[in-house]
């Protein structure tokens, strides 16, 4: 399935939520709850190891009511910003 436009669909949905502005108190089946795109241009991006940090910033950018929480977990534990990190860590950390 490689080169079908797959990565391009998503975008334009994620593009198409976002400007629909989106808010906590819209509708929760019209929430974009975060996206998450690897791109070959940016190879940092494309590493599994960043995938729930950026989700879990994306969150928190989107929806202030868990920013604070993601901010105690990583002061708590600033080596989940390491992409070496186990994901299941940085999962329960993050999100459970």
């Amino acid at each position: 399935m490689v080169g079908v436009g797959k990565s391009a669909v998503a975008f334009t949905v994620a593009e198409k939520m976002r400007d629909l502005k989106m808010t906590e108190g819209a509708r929760k089946e019209k929430w974009l709850r975060g996206t998450f795109f690897f791109l070959h241009k940016h190879m940092k991006c494309c590493t599994t190891g960043y995938f729930f940090v950026m989700l879990a910033y994306r969150l928190a950018c989107n929806f202030s009511s868990i920013w604070g929480d993601v901010n105690r977990a990583i002061i708590e534990n600033p080596t989940l910003l390491d992409p070496d990190k186990s994901l299941w860590d940085q999962m329960e950390a993050l999100f459970l």
